[in-house]
C-alpha cells in the first residue's frame, strides 16, 4: 500500500502491506470489514488525479466502482462496525457514488453514440452529431458538481477521518457463544444474499426492466460478499465469481441498452420542441436519430428474451454445489 501515491496523506497506521490486509477465517467480522475498507480506500483514491486532471478515460469508472464496492461492505460488514461511523461515511460515499454515477452513465451513452456515428456513410454523420453533442454538453455538466465535491471540505474530511477510522485493528469485545468470526459469519451472510438472488426464479421469464434492474444489483452483492471473502473461501471461489459476473454483464448491458433507449426518446422529444420554436425554414427533422433508437430498443428487448436462458444456466445445481464446498472450508 505505501507505493501507492494517493493525492492526500495518510496515517502510518494505515499504511500496511498486503499480507497485512489479507481477510482469514479466524478474523473478527469488524476486523476483516476494515481490512477489506482499507483496499478499496486505496483503490479510490488513487483514480482521483486522473478525474481531476481529465485526463483518463477509466478513471471515473475505476473510482465509481471502488465507491460501490466500499458500500457494499458497509452493508456486508456493517453489523459489526460503529453505527454511528457507517451512517456517517456511508453518506459521503452515497453522493460520491451519484455524482460519479451521472459522469459515468453519460460516458458510457457517449461512447455508444460515437461508435454508431462512425457505422454511418459520410454524408449521414452530420445529422447525428447533434445527439452526440447534446450528450457531451451533459456529460460537461454533470462533471462540475463532481469536481466540486472532491475539492470541498466534506471530502476532504471524509479522507482525513475515515483513514483513522479504517485503522483500527483491534477487534470488538465479543461474549462466549456470540458469533464474531469470519469463519462463522460469512456462510451466512452469502447464503443470504443467495436467497436475495434466488428469490427472483420462477419469475424471470415475466420480470420487468425494474424487477431485472433489482436482480442485478441482488447478483453484484453476492458477487461482492464472495469477493470480500474469497482468501478464506479458497480456489473455488474463481469460479462462482465468474459465474456471477457472466449473469451480472449481461443484465448491466441491459441496463445500459435501457437508459441509451430512454436518454435518446428525451433527446428527441427536446429537439423536436426546439425545433418548433425556430423558423420553419430553419427546422430540423429528428428522423436521423430514429434508427438510433429503434436498434437500442432491439438490443434491449433482444438481452431481456435471452435472460432466461443465461439464468437457467446459472442457477443449475454447479453453482450451490461449488459454493457448498467453498464454504466447507470456513
Amino acid at each position: 500500500m505505501s507505493t501507492v501515491t494517493l493525492p492526500f496523506h495518510l496515517p502510518k497506521s494505515f499504511l500496511r502491506g498486503r499480507a497485512a490486509n489479507r481477510i482469514l477465517p479466524v478474523d473478527a467480522l469488524d476486523v476483516a470489514g476494515r481490512k477489506a475498507l482499507r483496499k478499496l480506500f486505496v483503490e479510490m483514491a488513487r483514480h482521483q488525479p486522473g478525474i481531476v486532471a481529465g485526463d483518463d478515460p477509466l478513471a471515473i469508472h475505476d473510482m465509481r466502482v471502488a465507491v460501490r464496492r466500499m458500500r457494499a461492505a458497509f452493508e456486508l460488514f456493517g453489523q459489526a462496525l460503529p453505527r454511528k461511523a457507517i451512517k456517517s461515511y456511508g453518506r459521503s460515499l452515497k453522493e460520491l457514488g451519484g455524482l460519479l454515477g451521472a459522469v459515468r452513465d453519460l460516458d458510457v451513452l457517449i461512447a455508444n453514440g460515437q461508435a454508431y456515428l462512425e457505422t454511418l456513410p459520410q454524408d449521414q454523420r452530420p445529422a447525428f452529431q447533434p445527439l452526440i453533442d447534446f450528450t457531451q454538453s451533459r456529460r460537461d455538466t454533470a462533471r462540475r458538481p463532481l469536481l466540486a465535491f472532491l475539492a470541498g471540505e466534506e471530502y476532504a474530511a471524509f479522507t482525513r477521518e475515515y483513514p483513522v477510522f479504517l485503522s483500527e485493528t483491534q477487534p470488538a469485545a465479543s461474549q462466549p457463544g456470540q458469533l464474531s468470526r469470519v469463519s462463522e459469519l460469512a456462510p451466512l451472510l452469502i447464503l443470504e444474499r443467495l436467497g436475495q438472488a434466488r428469490s427472483f426464479d420462477g419469475h424471470v421469464t415475466s420480470l420487468s426492466l425494474e424487477q431485472l434492474h433489482a436482480l442485478r444489483g441482488a447478483i453484484k452483492r453476492l458477487r461482492y460478499a464472495i469477493e470480500f471473502f474469497q482468501e478464506p473461501l479458497g480456489p473455488q471461489a474463481v469460479a462462482l465469481i465468474a459465474g456471477l459476473k457472466g449473469v451480472q454483464g449481461h443484465l448491466g448491458r441491459l441496463n445500459d441498452a435501457n437508459v441509451a433507449a430512454q436518454s435518446i426518446q428525451e433527446f428527441i422529444t427536446d429537439w423536436d420542441a426546439r425545433q418548433l420554436a425556430l423558423p420553419a425554414y430553419e427546422r430540423r427533422s429528428s428522423v436521423p436519430f430514429l434508427p438510433y433508437l429503434t436498434l437500442t430498443l432491439s438490443q434491449r428487448d433482444e438481452l431481456v428474451q435471452a435472460f432466461p436462458a443465461i439464468w437457467e444456466q446459472f442457477n443449475a445445481g454447479d453453482f450451490r454445489r461449488r459454493l457448498s464446498h467453498a464454504l466447507a472450508r470456513l
